[in-house]
């Protein structure tokens, strides 16, 4: 019922976005497409669920902060000016929950949930800190919890560097790949997020026929896939996210039809037109990666019950 103040905040939060959009406006950026462009994303809200209690299981520290967050909303809560702030921060948090849907969905959909619950901390540090004057077992028995659940987990983050790349020789090939970072550097960058354009396709939003067509042709010099190791060594299993290639089935069978594999590197598969003499060599490859490129027979598929 606070019109005023709820009037102030909105006016408030509008100069900022308003700078961007007028930004992106005056450069004539499509970003009205790109924005609505995510309405058409293949959703699963089972897997809302489920991708939410995975994030929740490769973080499991963060139990900590969100018990003592409890503590806080419940205390909150008894005070009536601050029931409207809990129940809009509730809705933002369900809300945030609910775009996992989205099967493109992952950890930083959770950012803003997680800034709601940080909110909630302090009100309980000021009851922890009443309790700790009488006894200790209350942040002694919380850091127990947080030591055991970091040992716990210390196995489900595994540290993996970053890859050191030489994309200077990048310019002067066609290419595609999944790995936007390399195919930004190329001649004609093609596809800068593979697996959402794949969704579109599966969601009959994009299609793909004009990629197809230039597989067929082939056009491109270079077609660099990420990937892992199948069931059997002779398997390179095209990456994928809950469910959706970033390569679409059809995609991935021209792909074959139309080119032969050089050469691999650690997660990646590089193709070369079959009927081509011009084409990249494995030295190319190894120069890009900053590594040997090894000669190989394997060729890219999709993982089973994968699109």
């Amino acid at each position: 019922m606070r019109f005023r103040n709820t009037i102030a905040l909105i006016l408030g939060s509008v100069p900022v976005p308003a700078m961007v959009l007028s930004a992106l406006w005056l450069r004539h950026e499509q970003f009205k497409a790109n924005f609505f462009a995510l309405g058409h994303a293949v959703y699963s809200w089972p897997g809302a669920f489920h991708t939410t209690i995975d994030l929740l299981r490769t973080n499991q520290v963060a139990i900590v902060p969100i018990l003592i967050a409890m503590v806080g909303i419940g205390l909150s809560w008894r005070k009536e000016k601050y029931r409207a702030i809990l129940l809009a921060s509730a809705i933002a948090f369900l809300s945030s929950v609910a775009a996992l849907a989205n099967i493109g969905g992952a950890g930083n959909y959770m950012m803003l949930p997680w800034l709601l619950v940080i909110l909630f901390v302090p009100p309980s540090l000021v009851l922890f800190e009443q309790w700790t004057r009488r006894t200790a077992v209350v942040p002694l028995g919380l850091l127990l919890v947080g030591v055991l659940l970091v040992i716990h987990q210390r196995n489900l983050l595994p540290a993996k560097l970053p890859i050191d790349l030489d994309t200077d020789g990048v310019s002067k090939f066609n290419m595609l790949s999944n790995s936007s970072y390399i195919e930004m550097h190329s001649r004609e960058p093609q596809l800068l997020d593979a697996n959402f354009y794949n969704q579109l396709a599966l969601g009959k939003a994009f299609s793909f026929a004009p990629i197809l067509g230039k597989i067929d042709r082939e056009h491109y010099d270079l077609i660099l896939i990420g990937g892992e190791d199948g069931e059997a060594t002779s398997d390179f299993v095209v990456e994928h996210y809950r469910g959706s290639s970033y390569w679409g089935a059809d995609t991935v069978e021209e792909m074959r039809r139309h080119y032969r594999p050089l050469c691999e590197v650690p997660d990646y598969l590089a193709l070369v037109p079959r009927d081509r003499s011009d084409v990249p060599e494995e030295g190319d490859i190894a120069r890009i990666f900053r590594q040997p490129c090894h000669r190989t027979e394997r060729m890219p598929q999709l993982a089973a019950g994968v699109r």
